[in-house]
């Protein structure tokens, strides 16, 4: 009997100490971490090249096609349905260079983003474990949080550019 009162009152300091431990809640604006870090911007940068490029592509493509419509013009009715044949393909392969140039382009954004994401996380983590946070709650993902809560997008922001910077720099 002893034994077990023993074991009880351990136990209900053990759970009252937990209770009585400080929970530590603060808040992080993952958009604005996402948007303001380096990186994004950067390769942000680089996919918008990459689209421009394929647009180019695509219009170079189209005005192959404008040059055949105009030959085709000039020609016999057989000759002009053997170049209106190439122009359908043509046509085709166009089709197919947008739907592949849209997809190829998604894939890659949606790649870095993750990569960009899963960094900001690891971050988060890292801070809150050396700053002892209990609980990391996105911004945007709250209804309501007490002004008392803190903040903690601009020290994650600041630490994500500056690991940037120093990768860059290597």
């Amino acid at each position: 009997m002893k034994k077990i009162l023993v074991l009880l009152t351990i136990m209900v300091l053990a759970v009252s100490s937990v209770w009585a431990a400080e929970i530590a809640m603060v808040t992080v604006d993952m958009e604005k971490v996402f948007t303001t870090y380096e990186k994004t911007k950067e390769e942000n940068q680089k996919l918008q090249e990459a689209q421009k490029g394929k647009e180019l592509e695509g219009q170079a493509k189209l005005n192959n096609i404008n040059k055949l419509k105009e030959e085709a013009m000039l020609l016999t009715d057989e000759a002009r349905e053997k170049k209106d044949n190439e122009i359908r393909e043509k046509i085709g392969e166009l089709q197919k260079f947008g739907e592949d140039s849209r997809r190829e382009l998604l894939q890659q954004r949606d790649l870095l983003w993750n990569q960009i994401v899963d960094k900001i996380k690891e971050v988060i983590s890292l801070e809150a474990k050396a700053k002892k946070y209990t609980l990391v709650f996105d911004d945007k993902a709250l209804f309501y949080k007490a002004e008392s809560v803190k903040d903690i997008t601009e020290d994650i922001t600041t630490i994500m550019n500056a690991s940037y910077k120093k990768e860059s720099q290597q």
